[in-house]
């Protein structure tokens, strides 16, 4: 209230006080007086509170002010002490510097992610609430506005549920027992019990049952209860007989409840108890009270709230009710039914035709006439830039300079092909697009696998998953955070998921609160057996060694590779080409498994990586329970191969899937399985995409020479950015929620804003994250390649950071090749591809041979001895963090340094999670 009103002066300005989301909101009626009740928007724990603010001057006359500020409180207020209130929250945003009003104005505020960690609760002696309160500051008089909101709390009580068993008895006249079948219930539930009388000698005239809270309020020994009668209602009339059993069904929906409050803010409690009368016929009154624990419950459905829906017959998209818990039990049984029919929508369809096949980059649309129109402008423009201006320009200065579009160490030809590829990905606008391209790669790129000799090549491996069966590991991982989430009465359904459920995925992954982060369940759709088809394909090389004494033995290192593609695009056959170099480098015998992962927009995170783990199995346990090979695919079987041989690698976000297999593997499928699997002694991350929200510098560098265009993504702290995302696809969001226009699930058909909650979660979770947020701890010796110019340098060089600190008896290393781009490997006429085979050769005969030192086979010493005889080039030291950083050129020179920004930059990219969050 303002000062101004006492001495019967008004405010100079009106104050709206309005939420985002206002009209849709649902709203709580409550009782604010003894006659009065009033509607408040309701809102959640951890909910973000936001809306505008409008100040209107009155009579346009300028009013000063000193500042005005808002501020989100939460107060309790006790009625007997009306000077005091207890201000247990309290957030505070400036809006304006002191100055001058002089036009109506309009400011935003938005407190995020704001703790309510009280229920609100009007009483009879104190008042819980929740509200936002306007300060305009002035010399001689505030004014103030208040808004109210309410807020509820699903919390679940600590206590056990066991059932109440009491006695009521008077010697030798009376013994009653009766029995409550539990001692916690949340606000729609029923009550059921029986009464036994076991000896009655006394005349009863009546029974009755009550419910009364108690509120207490202050402290001692200034301290006041008071009590109300909920609801009292007769449950006998008459006298009962010996052995006669009475039994109780309360239902509590129809009551004014509110969850027990237990010493909030050692300010008040308001707790219930069931109250048992009996009155005998001279009105002499027995009774016996018992306590119970009320609660407020998380059903599956929580806003009321109209979301978008595909309707599965007709395509189109249909707007369906969401009903809380206690709007959906006030229903008929005809009206419940009729709802339930309407949830069946929720059962998202899969793809049409069209749909389908715009997923597989056949293009259609009008917009796609346009992109195709601005692909041949774009890729004209850059040819007769490059011929016309950058090409002459080279040759005057005898291609000793650089310029934007050409580094010097690059060839003239490599010039040109980077400048058609660099002005041809920001045109990309959908996954349509971006998979014709797709297409156009897979087409030409494996044409040069044609005059790789000495290779074979098997296609179209195929291997049916169960998923059920497949995920038992990681449900015995998970279960117990799963558990606590259901204890708790917090919600983990897909269509409804509760702000713990979102926070319990990205938990504290150091620190004293260091514990395993939650994986959400898969959205994609499988068959109707919950299986999927994992796919693949074989490649071997098949070069015949010559017996004589001086020829190498046979190699038996498979390979097992994820390919890149931002999780959207390209597959096996684009890589293909790369694999088989690879593979005649390794030496012959060797064999790659490319597997042909599942992946978004169709199957989000975290179909990759079980897809990995189902690829792991079939290599090591091609019997195993999880894997159904029927009898079409026979030619599909292979002799198991020996974990200790296994390679994992990848590039790109195949390398981001690689590492993430390999976390897998290390927190959630070796702790719950026993004998433990063998993790594979090597990693090969070629420019791994760690981080899809983009967050680090090189990611938003303009002036990059790289293919890769950026940001590819946004940070899960920057709501705007994300709403604003426009440059071309969020393929960050893509991965993790999925593209509502062609396929919709539960994370990205329910609105712009759940959409928006799902993102920003997952993309703080360990496995989609890990340079952020995972902990490297226990992993395998790890090659990491990227080069200067390679869009996601940052990424390469702070995993290989992370992964040195945790891991100092690994072998852990980073080649940065000098003037290259974004995985240089698959451009196989580059000498630095040539190069980039070499060395992974390399490291992964280094880490077999590594690994024997671990087991004992050799010394540590005989390990180093013959590492520097056999690579007497290459660089050995190893810097503080335990990583080898090399540098290498074009002519495969090596150099310990590290070309990049100072790394504490890098580490200070995202705040820290040490805080506990759930």
């Amino acid at each position: 209230m303002a000062m101004a009103s006492l001495f019967g002066l008004s405010a100079p300005v009106d104050i709206d006080i309005r939420f985002h989301g206002q009209d849709k909101r649902r709203l709580i009626e409550a009782k604010v007086d003894k006659d009065r009740r009033e509607k408040f928007p309701l809102y959640f724990d951890g909910e973000t509170v936001a809306g505008k603010i409008n100040i209107r001057v009155k009579d346009g006359k300028k009013v000063e002010h000193n500042g005005i500020k808002v501020e989100f409180v939460g107060s309790i207020e006790m009625f007997y002490d009306r000077g005091n209130h207890y201000e247990f929250r309290t957030m505070q945003q400036d809006l304006a510097i002191p100055g001058e009003l002089r036009n109506n104005t309009t400011f935003d505020f938005e407190f995020k992610n704001v703790e309510k960690q009280y229920e609100s609760y009007h009483g009879i002696n104190v008042k819980l609430r929740y509200f936002i309160r306007v300060t305009v500051l002035r010399r001689l008089a505030d004014v103030v506005k208040e808004q109210d909101i309410w807020v509820h709390s699903y919390v679940m009580p600590a206590d056990g549920n066991n059932s109440i068993k009491m006695e009521v008895g008077i010697e030798d006249c009376l013994h009653i027992e009766f029995e409550y079948n539990k001692s916690r219930y949340h606000l729609k539930d029923v009550i059921v019990g029986k009464i036994y009388f076991l000896l009655v000698r006394i005349k009863i005239k009546h029974m009755e049952l009550s419910i009364i809270r108690r509120e207490t309020t202050g402290a001692p020994p200034n301290q006041y209860n008071e009590s109300e009668t909920i609801t009292k209602f007769e449950i006998m009339d008459g006298a009962p007989v010996r052995g006669e059993t009475i039994p109780i069904r309360l239902f509590l929906g129809g009551f004014e409840l509110t969850p027990t409050f237990r010493e909030v803010n050692m300010k008040f409690s308001a707790r219930y108890y069931l109250n048992l009368v009996l009155v005998d016929e001279e009105n002499r009154r027995y009774f016996k009270q018992q306590e119970i624990t009320i609660f407020r419950r998380q059903g599956v459905l929580l806003s009321s709230a109209e979301i978008p829906v595909l309707d599965k017959n007709s395509g189109h998209t249909n707007v369906v009710s969401l009903l809380s818990p206690q709007q959906y039990a006030s229903l008929t049984s005809k009206q419940q039914k009729h709802h339930s029919q309407k949830q069946e929508l929720h059962r998202f369809p899969a793809p049409t035709f069209w749909q389908r096949a715009y997923l597989k980059g056949v293009l259609y649309k009008p917009k796609d006439a346009m992109f195709l129109i601005r692909l041949l402008v774009m890729i004209i423009w850059a040819m007769i830039r490059l011929h016309s201006i950058e090409l002459p320009y080279l040759i005057l200065t005898r291609f000793r300079s650089t310029s934007m579009q050409h580094p010097q160490g690059w060839k003239w030809w490599w010039t040109i092909v980077m400048g058609i590829v660099r002005s041809v990905a920001p045109q990309i606008r959908t996954i349509g697009q971006l998979r014709f391209l797709g297409l156009l790669i897979e087409g030409f790129l494996p044409l040069e696998a044609l005059l790789v000799r000495n290779v074979k090549v098997q296609r179209n491996v195929r291997v049916k998953v169960n998923l059920e069966i497949l995920l038992r590991p990681e449900r015995a991982s998970v279960a117990e955070i799963r558990q606590e989430l259901r204890d708790r009465g917090y919600s983990d359904d897909v269509m409804n998921p509760s702000q713990e459920y979102f926070a319990s995925m990205h938990v504290p992954a150091h620190g004293p609160h260091a514990r395993l982060a939650n994986i959400p369940d898969e959205v994609g759709h499988l068959d109707d057996d919950d299986s999927f088809t994992l796919k693949g394909e074989w490649i071997e090389a098949t070069e015949k060694v010559k017996k004589n004494d001086s020829s190498p033995p046979q190699s038996t290192t498979v390979l097992l590779y994820f390919h890149g593609g931002a999780h959207a695009f390209l597959s096996p056959a684009s890589h293909r080409n790369f694999l088989c170099r690879l593979a005649k480098e390794i030496g012959p015998g060797t064999r790659v498994f490319s597997v042909d992962y599942r992946m978004a927009p169709e199957h989000p995170f975290p179909a990759a990586i079980h897809d990995a783990f189902a690829a792991y199995l079939y290599l090591t346990e091609p019997t195993h329970e999880a894997l159904i090979l029927s009898d079409n695919m026979h030619h599909h079987r292979h002799v198991p191969v020996d974990p200790r041989n296994i390679v994992v690698g990848g590039d790109s976000a195949g390398g981001a899937i690689a590492a993430a297999f390999m976390l897998y593997m290390a927190k959630y499928v070796q702790p719950s399985t026993s004998p433990k699997y063998v993790m594979p002694h090597a990693t090969i991350l070629l420019s791994p995409w760690t981080d899809p929200t983009s967050s680090l510098p090189v990611a938003h560098n303009d002036n990059w020479y790289c293919y890769c265009p950026g940001p590819l993504g946004s940070k899960p702290f920057d709501k705007t950015a994300y709403m604003n995302f426009s440059k071309m696809i969020n393929l960050a969001c893509n991965y993790l929620t999925g593209d509502v226009d062609t396929v919709p699930n539960p994370r990205n058909a329910l609105g712009k804003e759940r959409q928006w909650e799902w993102y920003r979660h997952l993309a703080q979770h360990p496995l989609t994250v890990p340079v952020h947020r995972a902990n490297f701890s226990e992993l395998s010796n790890t090659l990491v390649h990227t080069g200067t110019h390679d869009r996601l340098l940052d990424d390469s060089r702070l995993l290989a950071h992370r992964l040195g600190l945790a891991n100092p008896q690994k072998l852990i290393r980073i080649e940065n090749y000098k003037d290259m781009i974004h995985v240089h490997h698959v451009f196989t006429g580059l000498e630095s591809a040539r190069l980039g085979s070499r060395n992974i050769a390399r490291f992964i005969e280094r880490s077999r041979r590594f690994r024997q030192v671990e087991e004992g086979v050799i010394s540590m010493k005989d390990f180093e001895q013959r590492d520097r005889v056999l690579h007497k080039s290459m660089v050995h030291t190893r810097s503080a963090d335990n990583v080898e950083w090399v540098t290498v050129d074009d002519r495969g020179k090596e150099e310990a340094k590290d070309l990049g920004g100072p790394m504490n930059v890098l580490l200070e990219v995202w705040p820290s999670n040490e805080e506990k969050v759930f």
